[in-house]
């Protein structure tokens, strides 16, 4: 661009898809703050209600955030209609704001398979031993049926603004009971930002083969000993 010749503004189109990018980055923690300051900046013609709406949705379902009222975890593996089933409550629940998560929960019209329940279970006894019972710390579990086995999924957080840190974790376990396998992720997000700005995001992936066998009550202690 030569002198004095004017940048050609962005379109509102182009405006939100940078938006969207900075809030789906942001930590979980922190999207209201994001949304505020991007308000400011870009003005309530391009940071709407629709567009926030959409976008945290978009930020709470790649970060696999939970809703603190009932525990339901918001993903693609959890999606059921319009809203996330919560097969350990045996519930949907549907959210009429993605800023406050505030659940709608209704029965889950679906049959839990045993192993489902009995790993949810040897879950919950493992996450209780395991996760430090922070004042601050939380964590909700999931277990999804797949063709081929389970998924399971446990979401946690460390949040503490007013201290001026959060921090999240992410495992997803891909079980293939036909296979013997199981295929793992790990993704952590911390941000630090008192006296500055310093944010970790990593990622840990593994696959191993796995023992099933037995009841569903063995075969969901040996995946949890598997998890350790």
């Amino acid at each position: 661009m030569s002198d004095g010749e004017e940048e050609e503004e962005l379109s509102i189109h182009d405006k939100q898809k940078i938006a969207k990018k900075l809030i789906v980055s942001a930590p979980v923690a922190q999207l209201g703050l994001i949304v505020k300051d991007l308000t400011t900046l870009c003005g309530k013609d391009v940071i709407t209600d629709d567009f926030v709406e959409d976008a945290c949705k978009s930020a709470l379902e790649s970060k696999f955030s939970y809703s603190k009222d009932d525990k339901t975890i918001l993903c693609s593996l959890s999606k059921e209609g319009k809203g996330y089933k919560n097969p350990k409550k045996g519930t949907v629940s549907t959210f009429s704001s993605f800023k406050n998560l505030k659940p709608e929960s209704e029965k889950l019209n679906e049959e839990i398979p045993s192993l489902n329940t009995e790993v949810e279970k040897s879950l919950e006894k493992m996450s209780t031993s395991y996760y430090q019972k922070l004042a601050n710390a939380e964590y909700a579990t999931g277990v999804y049926s797949t063709d081929n086995g389970l998924n399971v999924v446990i979401s946690a957080d460390n949040i503490s603004l007013r201290n001026y840190w959060s921090g999240t974790w992410v495992s997803v376990h891909k079980v293939d009971t036909d296979k013997g396998t199981v295929e793992g992720s790990i993704t952590i997000q911390v941000h630090y930002f008192e006296e500055g700005n310093v944010q970790l995001n990593t990622k840990f992936n593994k696959t191993e083969d796995i023992k099933l066998s037995g009841g569903d009550d063995k075969k969901s202690r040996q995946y949890c000993k598997s998890h350790n």
